[in-house]
Formats: structure tokens, sequence, C-alpha cells
């Protein structure tokens, strides 16, 4: 299944091109080898385009994708970090008469701990 920003990037690197893969697909080496010289060139020429093209596309998708699986793993991170200052607190917070139940703060961290899969 292609995401909406995949089927954006298709789009725009079927606009970009001269010749839909489809029509490599179809072509007959022996229909081109046939032709004239002016169409063995202009075939030539449209495929070092579209080659051209995607190369672009495929080293754009490598820049986004590294940079997706960086902004991941700073998430990632960044929700360990926060999990574990969160159970920090609530430990801490737990002999405090005025955190003790029922409290509504104390119970919301402690079900989004638990649902975390950690022991508040």
């Amino acid at each position: 299944m292609t995401s909406p920003h995949e089927k954006a990037g298709n789009a725009m690197s079927e606009m970009k091109r001269v010749r839909t893969l489809e029509r490599y697909a179809a072509c007959s080496a022996k229909a081109i080898a046939e032709g004239s010289l002016a169409q063995v060139m202009y075939f030539i020429d449209d495929a070092k385009k579209d080659i051209a093209t995607l190369a672009a596309d495929r080293d754009r998708i490598e820049r986004n994708r590294e940079m997706w699986k960086g902004q991941v793993e700073r998430q990632s991170e960044t929700i360990s970090q926060l999990r574990e200052a969160l159970r920090l607190l609530l430990a801490d917070v737990k002999d405090y008469e005025a955190w003790q139940r029922p409290c509504h703060a104390v119970d919301v961290a402690g079900a989004a701990l638990s649902k975390a899969g950690v022991t508040p």
C-alpha cells in the first residue's frame, strides 16, 4: 500500500519523465534498432533524461528516509526519557499526603505508564 506522500512523489516523477515506465517496458529492441537514426537518437536522449530523473527521485527518497528515520529515533529517545522522568516523579510523590488518592494527576500518570508497560 502506498502512502499519500509516495503517491505524490510518484506523480511528480511521472510528470517530469519524458516517457512512462510502461512505454519503456513496451519498447521492442528490434523496432528501435530498425528505426531511423533520428528515432534512435530521440529514444536514447529520452532514456538519458528519464534515468537522470529517476536517479534524482531515488536520491530525494533516500534523503527523506534518512530524515524520517532520524526523527523517529530522536522522538523515541525523548519518549523514553519522559517515561523515566514520569516514573521517577510518581515514585517520589507517592508518600506525599497531597498526592494521595484520589489524585487525578497521579492516576492519569500511572495509567499512562502502565499502558506503556512501565511499572510506576
